[in-house]
């Protein structure tokens, strides 16, 4: 059985649906970022494909929220890989400001709707955050914390790739962000990156990730889709800052093998920046600015 919630002025809309059986409730977010549509795509897939009884939800219960930045999303939606222009978000990165706001906190639509997607989470059990990236390479979850419940919900997208060690990186774990604000209430929360923002294999990534995350936890019975036969569970170790000009020594994609001592990055003066150990370069930007966070590393955990 589905339930529209409709929206008003600066209200995001949600859909959700409930099976026959108890069970756990499931919040699956797109478009947190105005630039990245392959989850609000993917979700309303999935949305379809329940309407129609394609697929049964037998158990449990899961709310979906197709567009959680509306407004800069809006020039998104017309088109993929067409060169449609679009904001990754209007005043405040909504991943940055996940929480409640009243009064005068709420000072722009982003405040709202960081309120509501807390709300959102205040009321599941467990979350997927569909997000894509800004580079080339192959798609993976962000895995920031390292429970047993977070490592099954990572598990149960058939996704090859799984990254750990981002909180550590940054020195301290953020309730701010979607995975932070529910795993700071002992809720298992993922994030996974479906890919190039613009490639539209992105859209088929995330609708197999919601798929499979249905078919582990029980909410379908249908067979899984292309799930990786050996996950790879990679630590990332280390961030680099772009601090003057300079590029690339290779054309390197997200999740590229670099070895030790191998120099992967030059400044216009001479200087380099040169592998620390064997490994993976991860997320690389081609176009950083100087200030950015240019490139991060990692390594394959055993």
């Amino acid at each position: 059985m589905m339930a529209l919630t409709q929206p008003a002025k600066d209200m995001l809309q949600s859909y959700h649906y409930t099976g026959a059986e108890k069970g756990a409730h499931l919040l699956v977010l797109g478009a947190i970022h105005g630039d990245e549509p392959c989850g609000t795509i993917a979700i309303h897939a999935m949305m379809k494909a329940l309407n129609r009884k394609t697929l049964t939800l037998k158990k449990g219960s899961i709310t979906f929220v197709p567009q959680c930045n509306p407004l800069a999303a809006a020039g998104k939606q017309a088109g993929m890989g067409e060169g449609v222009s679009s904001a990754r978000y209007i005043n405040h990165n909504l991943n940055r400001i996940i929480g409640h706001y009243d009064g005068a906190a709420r000072i722009n639509a982003e405040h709202a709707y960081a309120d509501q997607v807390a709300s959102f989470i205040d009321g599941c059990d467990k979350l997927l955050d569909i997000h894509s990236f800004h580079t080339d390479g192959p798609p993976f979850v962000f895995e920031d914390y390292e429970t047993q419940d977070v490592q099954s919900l990572a598990l149960a997208t058939g996704l090859r790739d799984i990254v750990v060690g981002w909180p550590a990186l940054y020195g301290a774990a953020t309730e701010n962000d979607t995975v932070g604000y529910a795993c700071a209430r002992k809720k298992p929360a993922i994030l996974i990156e479906c890919g190039q923002h613009n490639d539209p294999e992105s859209i088929g990534v995330a609708y197999r990730v919601i798929h499979n995350v249905l078919v582990n936890f029980g909410y379908i019975d249908a067979p899984m889709l292309d799930a990786a036969p050996a996950p790879r569970r990679i630590r990332v170790q280390d961030m680099t800052i772009k601090t003057k000009h300079g590029g690339f020594t290779k054309p390197y994609t997200h999740l590229s093998p670099i070895t030790k001592g191998e120099v992967l990055a030059a400044y216009s003066d001479g200087h380099t920046v040169s592998a620390p150990y064997d490994g993976f370069i991860i997320m690389p930007a081609h176009h950083a600015a100087i200030g950015d966070e240019w490139f991060y590393t990692g390594t394959l955990l055993p």
